[in-house]
This record gives C-alpha cells, sequence and structure tokens, in this order.
C-alpha cells in the first residue's frame, strides 16, 4: 500500500465493455480519487493503414496517440492534488491501454507504429509528464460476452459509441494478449488479472464491491513498480511480442 504518505496509483485497464466503469463508480464511493479515462480524440485515421493518404497528415494514427499522451499532464495535475489521506489513486485507463492499440493496431494489420509510440512515450516518462502507476490492473472477459454487453449497451440510452472494432474479436484478442505480456514484462507482484466475465447484465463476475475488496488486498501486499520498471517493461514489450505473444510470431 502507499509507503511515504503517497497514495499508490493504480491503473484499471482492459477491453471496451468489461466492467472498468462501473468498478471506478465503486471506488469513487469507497474513497479511492479516480482520475477519469481520456478525453476522445479524433480517430478517424486510426482505422487507416499506415501509408494510405489520410495516415501522412497530422490526424495519422501516431498522432492520434500522442493526442492521448498529451492528456497525460492533466492527469498528473489531479493526481497530484489527491488529499493525503487518500489511500488510493485509481485511473480509468493508463498509458498502457494506449500502448497495447498500438500493439492491436498491428496485430489487424493496420501498420506499425509500436516503437515511435514507444519512444515518444519512454521520452515522456523520462520528463515526468506521464502518470505511471505502481499498480497495473486487467479486467478480462471472453470475447463473447464483450461481443453481447457491446450490442446491448450501444442498443441502449447510456450507449457510449463505442465502434465495432474495438469490440471485435481479433482486436480484444491482441489486446488481452497484450496485457499477458506486460504481465511477464513487469512482474506479477506489480499486476493484478481479474475475470470481468459475469453474466448478461452483471458488469463485473464477482460485483465491484467484492472485485474492489480484491483490488484493495492486492494493493496491501503487492510491490509497487518504480518508474525504471515500468520504462524498461515498456522496452521489453517489442521483444516479448515478436517471440510468441503476437499472433503473427506464433503461425
Amino acid at each position: 500500500m502507499p509507503t511515504g504518505g503517497h497514495p499508490v496509483i493504480v491503473a484499471i485497464d482492459g477491453n471496451v465493455y468489461v466492467g472498468k466503469s462501473s468498478l471506478l463508480a465503486h471506488a469513487g464511493s469507497r474513497g479511492a480519487v479516480v482520475v477519469p479515462e481520456y478525453e476522445p480524440v479524433s480517430a478517424e485515421a486510426d482505422a487507416h493503414p499506415a501509408g494510405s493518404p489520410i495516415t501522412n497528415t497530422a490526424f495519422g494514427p501516431l498522432a492520434v496517440q500522442e493526442g492521448y499522451l498529451v492528456q497525460e499532464e492533466t492527469r498528473l495535475r489531479l493526481v497530484r492534488v489527491a488529499p493525503p489521506e487518500a489511500r488510493m489513486v485509481t485511473l480509468d485507463r493508463s498509458f498502457l491501454s494506449l500502448l497495447a492499440h498500438t500493439y492491436a493496431r498491428f496485430e489487424l494489420g493496420l501498420g506499425d507504429v509500436r516503437q515511435e509510440f514507444t519512444a515518444r512515450l519512454v521520452h515522456r516518462i523520462g520528463q515526468g509528464r506521464v502518470v505511471v502507476p505502481g499498480l497495473f490492473v486487467h479486467l478480462e472477459a471472453p470475447w463473447p460476452v464483450i461481443r453481447r454487453r457491446w450490442v446491448l449497451g450501444e442498443a441502449s440510452r447510456q450507449g457510449k459509441g463505442t465502434p465495432a472494432e474495438l469490440a471485435g474479436r481479433p482486436y480484444c484478442a491482441a489486446i488481452d494478449r497484450f496485457h499477458t505480456a506486460w504481465r511477464e514484462a513487469l512482474g506479477a507482484r506489480s499486476c493484478l488479472r481479474i475475470d470481468a466475465a459475469g453474466d448478461r447484465t452483471t458488469r463485473i463476475s464477482a460485483g465491484p464491491e467484492e472485485t474492489w475488496d480484491r483490488i484493495a488486498a492486492f494493493a496491501r501486499r503487492a510491490e509497487p513498480a518504480g518508474p525504471g520498471a515500468v520504462v524498461e517493461a515498456v522496452q521489453a514489450i517489442i521483444g516479448l511480442w515478436e517471440g510468441g505473444w503476437g499472433r503473427a510470431a506464433r503461425h
């Protein structure tokens, strides 16, 4: 748990419709500081293969991800003003979701900006311009569950406008593989995977209360990773991916 009077920073990442919002709403009710998800950045170019005319403009895939990275400075300010009595600061997605997305795009044949984005990310971390969580929580659910929730959710008044591609089987599988590789790169003492399958309507299989208690218990015994270890893991991911975690490497 937090040391030196500072709250531990916990990132909640994973695919769409796995229950992040429900969990974080409960976390806020339990006294955790919740840093909201990134504001949308124009994703028009993000669906186009690298090399097409649109990706050579300022709105190409790399620029889109850079647009999210810039928001890290605003998120840093929210973390820094967290009250001293706060035991935990939770992030609704972290830079890890941005990095995972670049790997999923690569898997889908939409171009490879992994090296470029990694370099920009590491540079910003070195400058202290990115929120670096000490603990990473990955909510995971089988693709049929995600798809069913996406259909029901987007048909409701509370629909998020989530593109179908982000709820597609290949994309979701790539995101989950990335997080598995991340746990290997950073170590299990700083990473926690939670089954968020549930049923047709339940967002998290154990319910937000029990799931939050599990995260809090994990945080008490875990070993938060420092920025140096996180940077090493970010740089190691590409080797792990080529060595077996990526789809292309396995076939």
